[in-house]
């Protein structure tokens, strides 16, 4: 069992400058070559600006890779800094462009470097301890890739995975050992995860997932890394990783109610998918043992009304789950009026393959095998003590399938 927690208008005119501030610049990732007037922002690098003149850029090698790096860098110190404290959007909008710029185009000179070197040059600036803060949320992009990164280490361990995959592996595995960002553990899994193919780094990563979950302070304080980094449980896709974001969902706060920070709504999306993916592993564990998350009976309710009648095995763990004494009238409504459930989220994860949609004919025909079951139990004299509920669900599903 895990602990419980306890924890208690800039707008059009700053584009307009931002747009005179990027276009006043060098090929040396935007940045001025002579004191340049911005928006309260000294030009970087620059004699004004620093008493000195700016390094050359080296010859080439992992030497150019990590100062262009450094360039980049200190641009987006210097457009952090006009950030608010608070992060108002709306006042922001301008400087967080010009920050997904500077990471745009230092995507671009990087790609355009032999993957060796930029690899090597990765590896050197991780090993380094160095960081930027970008100011930017973790925001997972298609195929897992990141649209936004909070850190220059962050972006540079996103970008690692794509210009050299094998390297990407080793580098994580290094990473793990000592990094302090769950941002940065959620990176190294995926990175690690993807090149798993075979299998070899399986029980690794489930031994990380552990330790991820472990910690109390990402726990009672999860950033988006932390809860994004749950979707590994759906890349292993196994009653142990259920079981793990089980024991996530039962955490309590100080007032005894499940936590609110989050954390048991990633826990219950990461369930919810590796349900859909696998039925009849989720029904099966919940009506095997009914203690499996007696401490979140709506939870349980609907993670149950995934299941799939058409198979003979799920039918008859359904219809003893209904008539067991543990579960209460509110959890039986949720099931049965959520039965059989199809929906799913159609987003960008940051490790497993995003779900499709169910074709019509297919949730059709589930629509229809869970008509015959209700009907079949109606006719049951066992189930008479719920008969009212059964005869809800009938007409709900009858108005979904003669529609």
């Amino acid at each position: 069992m895990r602990k419980r927690l306890f924890w208690l208008g800039i707008g059009g005119i700053a584009a307009l400058l931002f747009l005179h501030f990027f276009r006043s610049t060098d090929p040396g990732l935007g940045l001025p070559t002579a004191p340049v007037p911005g928006p309260g922002v000294a030009p970087l690098l620059s004699p004004a600006s620093s008493g000195r003149q700016a390094p050359p850029a080296p010859g080439g090698g992992e030497e150019e890779v990590l100062w262009i790096v450094s360039r980049a860098g200190e641009k987006i110190r210097a457009l952090t800094a006009r950030l608010s404290p608070r992060r108002d959007l709306e006042r922001d909008a301008g400087w967080m462009a010009g920050i997904r710029e500077v990471l745009e185009e230092l995507a671009a000179r990087l790609r355009a470097l032999p993957n060796e070197v930029v690899a090597e040059a990765i590896r050197a600036y991780l090993e380094s301890g160095e960081d930027v803060t970008t100011g930017l949320g973790f925001k997972v992009g298609e195929g897992g890739l990141l649209r936004d990164a909070p850190s220059m280490r962050m972006f540079l361990l996103d970008l690692l995975a794509d210009v050299d995959a094998p390297a990407s592996v080793t580098e994580s595995m290094a990473l793990l050992e000592g990094s302090a960002s769950p941002g940065e553990w959620a990176l190294a899994l995926r990175n690690i995860a993807w090149q798993d193919g075979q299998g070899k780094h399986r029980e690794f990563l489930r031994m990380k997932l552990t330790e991820l979950l472990d910690r109390q302070e990402w726990l009672s304080h999860p950033d988006q890394g932390f809860l994004e980094a749950f979707d590994l449980a759906v890349h292993l896709g196994d009653e142990e990783a259920l079981r793990e974001m089980g024991s996530v969902l039962g955490l309590r706060n100080q007032q005894g109610g499940l936590a609110d920070n989050g954390i048991t709504h990633a826990a219950f999306l990461a369930m919810d998918r590796l349900t859909a993916l696998d039925p009849a592993q989720t029904v099966g564990l919940i009506q095997s043992e009914p203690d499996f998350l007696g401490w979140a009976p709506r939870h349980r309710g609907a993670l149950m009304s995934r299941a799939d009648v058409r198979d003979p095995q799920q039918a008859v763990d359904v219809a003893g789950y209904l008539l067991r004494p543990d579960v209460a009238p509110e959890e039986r409504r949720v099931f049965l009026e959520l039965f059989p459930q199809a929906n799913g989220v159609l987003a960008d994860s940051l490790i497993s393959a995003p779900g499709t949609p169910l074709e019509f004919s297919s949730g059709l025909a589930r629509d229809r095998a869970a008509l015959e079951w209700v009907r079949g139990r109606l006719a049951e004299a066992r189930f008479q003590g719920i008969r009212g509920e059964l005869l809800a669900a009938e007409a709900r599903l009858r108005g979904f399938v003669e529609r």
